[in-house]
């Protein structure tokens, strides 16, 4: 018994077991900076692609065009603000121009499929699908191209330090050799 506590006891002195920390003092209340009412908005910066499906499946569920683009924009934050006021200029009677003016840019591959919905009727979920599918296909094909990139500009340093370490500790004691034995007979 006494072995078991005093090996649980070194163990613990070896893994850094202490006391923990007492927590810090309380901060006074600070009032946060968007106003004390209202929750600190989250910054997201959604995968163009992500946000593609999100829509389609907001659609999908039943919510309106400017209801999904809408729920987008709010959980986005403060990067989606433009696009909640131009989601709610639509039902308004605004343009598609009119009410995405101000989005960014990011959000120009998610409005594309939208404006030919919301214009012309069509049904929104395959043009979102391709569109997902489109951002999707070119992401894989950068990222193919800059793994090939790699691979090629790894070649050359490879080169210069492989092929002389080769030379001197490969071949000059073969041809040494050899020529110690061909000069010897």
């Amino acid at each position: 018994m006494l072995l078991a506590v005093a090996s649980l006891l070194a163990i613990g002195a070896l893994l850094g077991w202490r006391r923990p920390a007492p927590h810090p003092p309380a901060e006074p209340d600070r009032v946060p900076a968007d106003g004390p009412d209202e929750p600190a908005e989250p910054d997201l910066e959604l995968d163009p692609a992500l946000a593609c499906d999100l829509i389609a499946a907001t659609l999908r569920g039943g919510a309106s065009i400017p209801a999904a683009l809408a729920a987008l924009g709010q959980a986005c934050g403060h990067r989606g603000r433009e696009l909640v006021i131009g989601a709610r200029m639509l039902p308004l009677g605004s343009s598609w121009d009119e009410a995405f003016a101000r989005v960014e840019e990011h959000w120009r591959v998610v409005l594309a499929p939208m404006r030919e919905s919301w214009e012309r009727g069509v049904a929104p979920e395959s043009m979102l699908r391709a569109a997902a599918a489109d951002i999707r296909a070119r992401r894989s094909a950068a990222a193919r191209e800059a793994a090939e990139r790699l691979g090629v500009s790894l070649v050359v340093p490879l080169g210069l330090c492989l092929l002389p370490a080769f030379v001197l500790l490969g071949i000059v004691p073969a041809v040494i050799a050899t020529g110690g034995l061909l000069l010897a007979g």
